[in-house]
């Protein structure tokens, strides 16, 4: 990566994680990623802080996207993640419209494993703290927090998903369907004292969920 001008260096460099085995491939719900050593020898100009996740739904696996990245594109992967749909995986403490980077705050190398449940919290371990992971879509019903991937259920009634949520406005909610969540990881840290720089992204694989009755 490049960047001129605007006071930054003129080169910098952040490691991208490293996909330990490709869901499925795995325990269920589960994406497993490792990261790299950050120092001087590894990144450049860059002080790594951690981990950003995105993530997609999808109705077919034929349609999901491995390569969602273009290397020749000079955007940051972030907004080309955000352009083919992807949305940033949130912390269970952040409040809408807000929310911290990055989301998953590891100081060095070690072994992520995130697990996505529809039936409680979905989590991210190892955690400094509250390890809770959610959606990038805020709550009808408790505003102050994001969405998690719950699956919907008629009793007790609970709309987790709504055809005007943005992350599955393009899914069929017909009952029983399932949906793919594709995922990709991003090391993330800061040029300077506050600019944002991300790595390549890293196709971590996909997993099946059950989120419409």
């Amino acid at each position: 990566m490049l960047e001129v001008g605007c006071g930054l260096p003129d080169t910098y460099y952040l490691q991208p994680p490293t996909v330990v085995t490709l869901a499925p491939n795995l325990g269920q719900g589960q994406f497993i990623f490792s990261n790299p050593t950050h120092d001087l020898n590894s990144d450049i100009n860059v002080n790594f802080t951690g981990d950003e996740l995105y993530y997609k739904f999808y109705s077919n696996i034929i349609n999901i996207e491995q390569n969602a990245y273009d290397s020749t594109n000079t955007s940051d992967p972030s907004v080309q993640l955000l352009a083919k749909g992807f949305f940033p995986i949130v912390a269970g403490t952040d409040s809408p419209p807000n929310r911290l980077d990055p989301v998953i705050p590891i100081g060095g190398a070690t072994t992520v494993t995130v697990t996505i449940v529809t039936n409680g919290i979905s989590t991210y371990a190892p955690a400094a703290g509250n390890g809770e992971i959610r959606r990038d879509i805020q709550s009808i019903d408790s505003p102050t927090q994001y969405k998690d991937f719950q699956t919907n259920t008629t009793s007790p009634s609970h709309d987790n998903y709504i055809s005007t949520d943005a992350d599955v406005a393009s899914m069929p909610f017909s009952g029983g369907l399932p949906v793919y969540v594709a995922m990709y990881a991003l090391s993330f840290g800061y040029t300077g004292a506050s600019t944002p720089q991300r790595s390549v992204p890293t196709y971590l694989g996909y997993i099946q969920i059950s989120v419409f009755p």
